[in-house]
């Protein structure tokens, strides 16, 4: 009998472990608007050698009374930064990404105006081709909505990076804010 029981009891715990190892999580959802701090976000990029700088701000924002200052000397026509982070994936899955965040526009332009930039995958992003343009800055005067939405496999890995900012594309000096980014991860 007591053989029985422990046959038992070690069929339900390899059941339980299949079926909660096979089992795919739950959606991950994380909003973020500086208010605090970084909120995970740390800045990285790809530049020439040029002057460039990723700081909270409270010069503008979106939502509530800190945003994300993103400065970058283009004088040299090249160059690429973003804040990244990354998050929770399912191992052994395609996992559909959402990111969303806003940026503030000085002015309606077709001059001067640069690349806006995401990413989401398993990679750390560390180069300016990494990234899909998902719009352009100078739409207009005011806060304007981008966003990226992509299917990530994540092989073996239990985390993808996911990471937005600009990319050069006139030799300018900029200095725009970034605010309220939602990431949204279904498995």
């Amino acid at each position: 009998m007591a053989q029985l029981r422990t046959a038992t009891l070690v069929g339900l715990v390899f059941a339980t472990f299949v079926l909660v190892e096979s089992a795919p999580a739950s959606a991950w959802t994380v909003t973020e608007s500086f208010e605090r701090d970084m909120g995970g976000w740390v800045a990285d990029s790809d530049v020439p050698g040029v002057p460039w700088h990723i700081t909270r701000s409270t010069l503008r924002a979106f939502q509530g009374v800190w945003s994300l200052e993103y400065y970058l000397n283009g004088t040299r026509d090249d160059g690429t930064i973003w804040v990244e982070r990354s998050i929770p994936a399912n191992p052994k899955t395609i996992a559909q990404v959402h990111i969303d965040f806003w940026l503030y526009s000085k002015q309606r332009s077709q001059v001067n105006g640069w690349a806006v930039v995401a990413y989401a995958g398993v990679a750390n992003p560390e180069r300016e081709a990494d990234f899909t343009i998902v719009g352009y800055t100078d739409l207009g005067t005011g806060w304007f909505n981008y966003h990226l939405d992509t299917t990530v496999p994540t092989g073996v890995s239990s985390t993808i990076w996911v990471a937005f900012g600009y990319s050069v594309r006139w030799e300018v000096n900029r200095t725009d804010y970034f605010d309220y980014v939602t990431v949204t991860r279904t498995p």
